[in-house]
């Protein structure tokens, strides 16, 4: 076989494994993508990595970025009981600390979970939707830090919701538009909604 072939065939191959793996679906194992449907609950029978009664600012990885939140775990909280998330974001220029402070949901018997924001285009924290927020996808955030709040807490998957406050308020919305099979009920409260031009 001509050289000029060979090297051709090779090309070929490897332009076929790169469009077989794209349009089959492969993905890095890294990869993250938005799950829109209810995900069963892997972490009942473990013990709580947040001591009941107590609030504590956690980690996680999501799109490449390191993320951190604000979990609250009820004080009568057990880890055979399936229990109830309320997620609830905070405002522009806002922080986890303060909208759980705000909201109140520490107070009672959820799960309550506190999304910290990243600084968008004007210095200031935000979600995704405001046009001051960052290039980065807070939906996928969202569904990662649900998965990881179903791996390590005795979520119940049915009684997931989520609630904001005016950009964290329009952040729901965009939720419920993205997320309605995975979270139950949403409540914005003073949305700032930013029709797109």
């Amino acid at each position: 076989m001509p050289r000029w072939r060979a090297v051709r065939n090779r090309w070929t191959w490897a332009v076929l494994a790169a469009v077989g793996t794209v349009v089959l679906g492969g993905v890095p194992a890294h990869a993250s993508t938005v799950i829109d449907h209810p995900v069963p609950t892997t972490g009942c029978g473990k013990p709580s990595p947040v001591e009941p009664g107590t609030s504590q600012t956690r980690t996680l990885e999501s799109g490449g970025l390191t993320r951190s939140y604000r979990v609250h775990v009820p004080e009568h909280y057990l880890p055979v009981v399936p229990t109830r998330v309320v997620l609830s974001f905070h405002g522009h220029r806002r922080t986890a600390e303060y909208q759980e402070e705000l909201s109140g949901f520490s107070g009672g018997d959820a799960i309550a979970v506190y999304p910290q924001g990243v600084v968008g285009t004007d210095g200031e924290t935000a979600w995704q939707g405001g046009p001051y927020s960052a290039d980065v996808d807070d939906v996928l955030f969202t569904s990662d830090l649900l998965d990881e709040l179903q791996r390590e807490f005795c979520v119940d998957p049915r009684r997931i919701y989520a609630a904001g406050k005016s950009n964290g308020g329009g952040f729901t919305g965009v939720l419920a538009c993205r997320m309605s099979g995975r979270i139950a009920a949403f409540a914005p409260v003073s949305g700032a909604f930013y029709p797109q031009g």
